[in-house]
């Protein structure tokens, strides 16, 4: 399967990667809000779909099955501000 990227990561303490399979960002409207589509367009929301993979690139179901909702929530975020600082390079490099 292709990734947008792969990132190393520790997954309950062991060294694993992240395939990224999408990225969402939709920055907060400055204008009035009902030009806006929906209430989560008007106030901005980001979203990034990723799954586990062992250091191989291989998905690591066994080790998916270890990780407790806190540790999801931590390789969510590091994953996420990955990606915003990535967006705020492109957007200063102008390849947005």
């Amino acid at each position: 399967m292709m990734y947008q990227a792969l990132v190393e990561i520790r997954a309950a303490g062991i060294p694993a990667l992240a395939g990224v399979r999408g990225y969402s960002y939709q920055a907060p409207h400055r204008g009035s809000p009902f030009q806006c589509d929906s209430d989560w367009d008007y106030l901005g929301w980001e979203e990034i779909d990723w799954v586990l993979l062992d250091r191989r690139g291989r998905p690591a179901s066994w080790l998916d099955r270890k990780l407790t909702k806190t540790d999801r929530e931590e390789i969510n975020r590091e994953l996420l501000e990955l990606a915003a600082t990535a967006r705020r390079q492109w957007a200063e490099e102008g390849d947005l």
